[in-house]
């Protein structure tokens, strides 16, 4: 580097020649170009190399992590809160509070779920009670965050809570981006009702996501009113399945579910759990347009094994002899071909 540039300028490159190895697949020169950041700079008085700094830290665990060394991402994440957790700089405080989701979000990868928490209500106690959007933002999603957390530690009514909280925070809020997460939320509370076992409650959540946000053009509305209207054609098949040997209330089951996931379907078209629950919905109906198999390859495509998983353990739920038994090895011979592409 040329002896006439400041101090910042070459942190800048630095910077900027290490996000270039990084987006090459060189992470090994990446994460030498950040580390030269912090060597170089990350005693110097100066603010603006404060961030500088920053970013080179937040730019190692993101390295680390893509390359699957998420035990390492622990050290650099928490030496930005060290470095920096008293800044009120607005890019230092920005900093510290993405470190601080990452390391929740790294932690819980790890299934250290437990340890997720004290970062995530870190970030509630630093920014509670401010206006600024990002602020809210960040809130909103360290609620959502630490309801996954609390369901994986057993603990399901303080998850619901916690989804709960961010609507009775945001629910009237104006801002998009925070109605966004609320949706996100309500949503969620209606999978986790769903996974207690209260599927009528969950039912309940599902339509209020659809009719809330039904006529709202953003697309994390459309697609939070998609995968809202999935939840419930998924459980009108249930419901056809649990009443199998009745015809008629089977077929109105059916008919109710194809209603929903056509509809979600065009609002995702390219959600892998709407094109599996089609093409389970196609299968029940006997597959008479010949789809089914079709369908569930553009699922298996876009879900991989977690898809796979999920269809495999839809058959479970209250089985049809036989029925579920053919889709079983439907969905194992369609894998065969997927999972070995």
């Amino acid at each position: 580097m040329g002896c006439d540039l400041t101090e910042l300028e070459i942190a800048t490159q630095l910077l900027a020649e290490g996000a270039d190895h990084g987006a090459a697949g060189r992470g090994a020169e990446a994460l030498a170009r950040f580390a030269e950041v912090v060597a170089r700079f990350g005693e110097s008085p100066d603010p603006q190399l404060h961030e500088r700094v920053a970013m080179a830290l937040f730019n190692r665990a993101a390295v680390l992590a893509m390359a699957g060394r998420i035990d390492q991402t622990e050290d650099p994440l928490v030496e930005i809160v060290a470095r920096f957790g008293d800044s009120q700089g607005v890019h230092l405080r920005r900093q510290v509070a993405m470190a601080l989701l990452a390391r929740a979000r790294h932690l819980a990868v790890a299934h250290r779920h437990g340890e997720a928490l004290a970062p995530l209500r870190e970030v509630i106690a630093r920014f509670d009670g401010s206006g600024d959007l990002w602020h809210r933002r960040w809130i909103a999603e360290s609620l959502s965050r630490q309801a996954g957390a609390l369901y994986a530690l057993g603990r399901a009514d303080d998850a619901l809570a916690a989804l709960a909280e961010v609507e009775s925070r945001y629910g009237t809020a104006d801002e998009a981006e925070l109605q966004h997460l609320v949706a996100g939320a309500i949503f969620g509370r209606g999978n986790l009702l769903d996974l207690c076992g209260r599927e009528d409650e969950a039912d309940e959540v599902f339509e209020e996501v659809a009719s809330r946000y039904e006529a709202a053009p953003d697309e994390p509305f459309r697609k939070a009113v998609g995968r809202a209207r999935n939840s419930l054609g998924f459980r009108s098949l249930i419901r056809a399945k649990r009443a199998w040997s009745d015809e008629r209330t089977r077929r109105d089951h059916l008919t109710a579910a194809r209603a929903e996931l056509d509809d979600a379907m065009r609002r995702c078209p390219d959600d892998p759990y709407v094109l599996g629950n089609l093409s389970y919905l196609h299968h029940l109906l006997g597959d008479p347009e010949g789809v089914s198999s079709a369908l569930l390859v553009d699922a298996l495509i876009g879900g991989g094994a977690d898809l796979r998983d999920a269809e495999l353990g839809d058959t479970r739920r209250d089985e049809v002899a036989g029925v579920d038994d053919a889709f079983r090895d439907r969905v194992a011979e369609v894998w065969e071909t997927v999972g070995a592409a």
